[in-house]
């Protein structure tokens, strides 16, 4: 399922409805669009430890995330990228940043 932002220019998409969480080894939701200048705020739900780490944005990457913490990255340009939980095979989302 795909959401759409309802941000601004420094907005900033937290827990709640269409913002990413990490729970049962996988992010929901797994693709999240967003405009530049939002800050997403991703949420560890999980007993597992995870992280939030992408290959094509070396800024996107967390250190390892306990259930409760949380991860905060701004998207300061447009673009999709992808990002994985190194310690899930499998775990993966994408953040579609448009203009």
């Amino acid at each position: 399922m795909r959401h759409r932002a309802q941000a601004g220019h420094h907005a900033t998409r937290r827990c709640g409805r269409g913002a990413p969480r990490l729970s049962a080894n996988r992010f929901e939701p797994a693709t999240l669009r967003v405009k530049v200048g939002t800050t997403v705020v991703w949420q560890q739900e999980d007993t597992a430890l995870h992280n939030v780490i992408s290959a094509e944005l070396p800024t996107l990457r967390s250190s390892d995330l306990r259930r409760g913490d949380t991860y905060r990255h701004t998207f300061t340009q447009a673009g999709t990228f992808t990002y994985y939980c190194s310690y899930h095979a499998g775990m993966t989302g994408t953040v579609i940043v448009t203009d």
